[in-house]
């Protein structure tokens, strides 16, 4: 079974939206697994790293000056899963350090 809040934020829909189609979207998932050739795990990791992703982009917006290890307190992952996604992020141009590490802060691209 997938996270169905994790599957509406990634998808932009309700959580009561996704619970209507529950059924429709397990199939949906299924058949683009079997098309992909991967399996509805990966597809579900993916989808729970893009939310820890937006989520620690929603953070950093609401507070630039958060710490790695705030963040992890606040996402409920470790500091190493925050540092690889903000990693990510970084490489990717969504987020960026501006300054040092212990007096910098961190901006979200426009």
């Amino acid at each position: 079974m997938f996270n169905l809040k994790a599957l509406s934020i990634a998808l932009g829909l309700t959580l009561s939206t996704v619970a209507l189609n529950t059924a429709k979207a397990q199939a949906n998932l299924n058949e683009l697994a079997n098309y992909a050739h991967i399996s509805v795990e990966s597809i579900q990791d993916a989808l729970s790293k893009a939310t820890y992703q937006q989520k620690i982009i929603d953070a950093i917006k609401s507070n630039p000056y958060i710490t790695q290890e705030e963040l992890a307190d606040i996402i409920g992952i470790t500091k190493k899963s925050i540092t690889a996604n903000m990693k990510k992020l970084q490489d990717g141009g969504l987020i960026k350090r501006i300054g040092a590490n212990k007096n910098g802060h961190w901006q979200v691209a426009k």
